[in-house]
């Protein structure tokens, strides 16, 4: 079963990295059924986690000596987030055929995106998750740029620093929690926020509420998310409006 959680954050990944090194050897159907592949295969080992290995699939590693464990545990909520994601990234796309114009730098984009985000859903720790959000923020923007053909900084930017924006919402508020417990391991220091007094709890409380806001698109601060109208519909439907929205609902 631990091979599962391997594919789920890892598959889509290694299936970017090949789509940027061959995408110009590609027929544009091939990219277009191994993207509805790999978005069912992610569903499929969503559910057989979900019905099998529940709370018992679970993979710790540890990146630096000076690091405390970080880990990937397959919990009930997360596969759900995972599989709501991988069902509207199959209507998405199946419904959604103007993505097979765009080549396979697009589709490589999603895979990132997915990857990134079946990683924040399953994440055991802080800073694992603040890096899957991390690169979900990096591949948003980029998307604009390959897809919309969006050439000037301005638009790059402003969309970028404003995902930023949320994410640093998010990284002042676990770091606040890290000072007052001692740990960035998700349960345990959720499980110690009742140490917290009423002032740091409100800043932890307003960071994440930040990166919720954010993620969700909410005004003001939603200019990233008008952006989208210039990618192709699957994009728009999927990566701006069901990934980040999904990110930001599983956060709150």
């Amino acid at each position: 079963m631990n091979a599962l959680l391997l594919f789920l954050t890892g598959g889509p990944l290694a299936a970017s990295l090949t789509l940027f090194l061959l995408g110009k050897r590609l027929r544009k159907e091939a990219i277009h059924w191994a993207g509805l592949s790999l978005l069912g295969a992610t569903l499929l080992s969503a559910l057989i986690l979900f019905w099998a290995a529940e709370g018992q699939a679970v993979l710790h590693f540890v990146w630096s000596p000076w690091v405390e464990p970080m880990g990937l545990q397959a919990s009930a909520t997360g596969l759900l987030a995972i599989m709501v994601t991988a069902v509207c990234g199959l209507f998405a796309l199946w419904y959604g055929p103007s993505l097979q114009n765009r080549g396979s730098p697009a589709l490589a984009l999603w895979m990132i995106a997915l990857s990134a985000s079946n990683m924040a859903f399953l994440a055991t720790h802080f800073a694992l998750r603040y890096v899957a959000l991390e690169l979900v923020a990096l591949v948003i923007p980029l998307s604009l740029w390959s897809e919309g053909g969006e050439t000037r900084v301005g638009p790059l930017a402003r969309s970028y620093l404003l995902l930023r924006l949320g994410d640093a919402g998010f990284l002042s508020g676990i770091l606040m929690l890290a000072h007052a417990v001692g740990t960035l391991n998700i349960p345990a220091a959720l499980a110690a926020a009742g140490q917290l007094s009423p002032g740091q709890l409100g800043y932890v409380s307003a960071g994440l509420a930040l990166a919720v806001w954010v993620k969700m698109g909410m005004w003001p601060l939603h200019s990233w998310h008008l952006d989208g109208h210039k990618t192709s519909l699957p994009t728009r439907a999927w990566l701006y409006s069901i990934v980040p929205a999904n990110l930001g609902l599983y956060l709150l």
